[in-house]
């Protein structure tokens, strides 16, 4: 099941935030891309835990850092991040 992955990121990362969107360059790819605030602050989550989180972990780190989301939230920006090569499932 989806909800039950673990993602970690695919690479180093730097980034920018002006108001609610983020610039991000990843590293390994030379690629830069605009996210929208929650996809920013949820790869800078998974970015501060390189070794992976579920979805479950990623809401509970962003409950004090934006809106409330729900897990259909964080799973749709998970799997965009991953479409970009941002970010990637893991086998448990």
């Amino acid at each position: 099941m989806a909800h039950d992955r673990v993602w970690r990121p695919t690479g180093p990362i730097e980034w920018r935030k002006w108001d609610d969107r983020f610039v991000v360059f990843h590293s390994p790819s030379g690629d830069t891309h605009e996210l929208s605030e929650l996809g920013g602050c949820t790869l800078l989550t998974l970015a501060a835990h390189p070794l992976g989180l579920g979805v479950g972990d990623v809401i509970r780190r962003l409950a004090s850092e934006t809106r409330a989301v729900t897990p259909t939230d964080v799973l749709s920006v998970l799997e965009a991040l991953a479409e970009r090569g941002l970010v990637a499932p893991i086998a448990r």
